[in-house]
């Protein structure tokens, strides 16, 4: 019961659509519905959404609402007759009492809560969606660990990057999402591993850092072809030229 009048109470002070745990939680069920049709959907869009459904349901299912509450209570408390007179005296009253909740109560919880409800709610969806972001970002292996992966798989299958061309780079900016230059820069490295001499030691440690990372996968994957040519690899690369610092 206690819950019945509570609702009640939320729908006839209009509390219920500018509480921000609503807010919120409109916000993220309609940008996920909207983003499923299309991935290229943004936040400013689902904002806008929000604000159209203050105006064009929140308020007019509220204000109706109370008409009808008010009707009933009239046609109980006395008898009326349906007459034009009538009709026209409730649409006169009708519309006044919208202008005046549209005035003194519609737009200033518009404009002072439900607006701002809405900005904080986009401001940290977004902020969640860049926290997401990173995170796989930083779950993701280095570049180099990337190129290795590929560049080992090529090798095995027999095919041969004997040479580094754009159309490699631009594949693998495909595959991975990351710099053709950086993807350029390690099948360099990997394809004349000579130029590894030129590295800093901080530079080897990671390279060999990123070994020990595609080894994992590799390992992983019980590939003990890509194990095995991996470790030639390494070899003739990173053992080779840490050997010639040294």
């Amino acid at each position: 019961m206690k819950d019945i009048v509570s609702k009640v109470k939320s729908f006839v002070t209009f509390e219920l659509p500018v509480q921000p745990a609503y807010v919120h939680a409109k916000f993220a069920s309609l940008h996920e519905r909207f983003q499923t049709e299309d991935p290229n959907w943004s936040t400013a869009a689902t904002k806008q959404k929000l604000i159209s459904a203050y105006w064009l349901r929140s308020v007019p299912i509220h204000f109706l609402g109370i008409l009808t509450i008010s009707l009933i209570a009239l046609s109980i408390v006395g008898e009326m007759q349906v007459t034009d007179k009538l009709i026209a005296n409730l649409f006169v009253a009708s519309v006044s009492c919208y202008l005046v909740l549209l005035v003194f109560h519609y737009t200033p919880e518009f404009m002072h809560n439900y607006l701002p409800q809405v900005e904080n709610a986009t401001a940290i969806y977004e902020e969640r969606q860049n926290e997401n972001m990173l995170k796989c970002r930083q779950a993701q292996l280095p570049n180099f660990s990337l190129t290795l992966l590929f560049f080992v798989f090529a090798q095995i299958n027999g095919i041969e990057i004997l040479h580094n061309d754009e159309k490699v780079s631009k594949l693998l900016m495909k595959i991975y999402g990351i710099d053709p230059g950086s993807i350029k820069k390690n099948l360099d490295m990997l394809i004349s591993p000579r130029s590894l001499s030129k590295v800093s030691n901080r530079k080897m440690t990671e390279i060999r850092n990123c070994f020990n990372d595609v080894y994992q996968v590799f390992e992983e994957l019980h590939l003990e072809d890509a194990v095995d040519y991996l470790k030639r690899l390494e070899s003739r690369t990173v053992q080779r030229n840490t050997s010639g610092n040294d």
